[in-house]
Formats: structure tokens, C-alpha cells, sequence
């Protein structure tokens, strides 16, 4: 589980409110848009996935990867919902040809700092086990 010794994070969003969420909450958003995006953006198409489980090493896994990201991603994410950033985390990362850097929203430096950060992380893939848990 995620430690509490997470600050608080406070972003404004592109509509101008601002929000402040616990970190445990706002990384779990995090990570639950991170994990659809790889399964949907990424399973064989082959194969149905739709009600496959993650192992908890991969969500473990994802967690870690999602705050690493947010820490050193400081200021940049200010203008952006946690499901957004889980999501195109996963998209730019993985060069899918779409993520951080083709949004109509935050500012161009900040889209390019996020897209550069998100390649640092390297690419990664989502398979199913012989467990019939998917990982990461």
C-alpha cells in the first residue's frame, strides 16, 4: 500500500477550480486510468480481457511507476485531471503516437516536459500470466 507521507498535491484544472484530493486517492485515480489504457490500448486483439484481474505486483508495480512520475513531474501536472496524466502516461511512454504532447490543455512547455519525462520510464507491456493475472 502507498504510504501516507505523500504532500498533498494540488493541481488546477483546465476549467479553473482547484482541487485538493488525498494522495492515496488522487494516485489510485492515477493508476486505475494507467492500467485501462494499457489493457485497452494494448492487449492482443485476439484476445478478451474485459473482466481479467490484475496481479497486485503489477498494480504495485504501476503504482510506483505513476508516483515516481508525478514527484519528479512537479509543477507540469498543475493543469491536469490524475486520470488524464495515468493515461497519457501510459500512451507517451509507450509511443503510441498520442499522449502528453497533442492536448489542448496546460501549456506547451509543460506538455513537452511531461512527454520527455514519460520516455525516460522507457516502454513497457501488459500480458496475461499462466496465472490468468494480467502484468505489467
Amino acid at each position: 500500500m502507498l504510504k501516507s507521507c505523500l504532500p498533498q498535491l494540488t493541481w488546477v484544472t483546465w476549467d479553473g477550480k482547484a482541487h485538493t484530493i488525498s494522495p492515496q486517492a488522487q494516485v489510485t485515480r492515477m493508476v486505475q486510468a494507467y492500467l485501462e489504457a494499457a489493457v485497452f490500448f494494448d492487449k492482443p486483439e485476439e484476445e478478451d480481457w474485459g473482466d481479467e484481474e490484475f496481479a497486485s505486483a503489477a498494480f504495485d508495480n504501476a503504482q510506483f511507476e505513476c508516483v515516481a512520475f508525478l514527484k519528479l513531474a512537479k509543477w507540469h501536472i498543475k493543469d491536469w485531471e490524475m486520470e488524464q496524466l495515468g493515461h497519457d502516461f501510459w500512451l507517451t511512454r509507450n509511443g503510441h503516437g498520442a499522449g502528453f504532447w497533442d492536448r489542448d490543455f496546460g501549456d506547451e512547455h509543460s506538455r513537452k516536459a511531461l512527454t520527455e519525462l514519460s520516455k525516460v520510464f522507457g516502454e513497457t507491456d501488459i500480458y496475461k500470466g499462466d496465472d490468468g493475472l494480467l502484468y505489467v
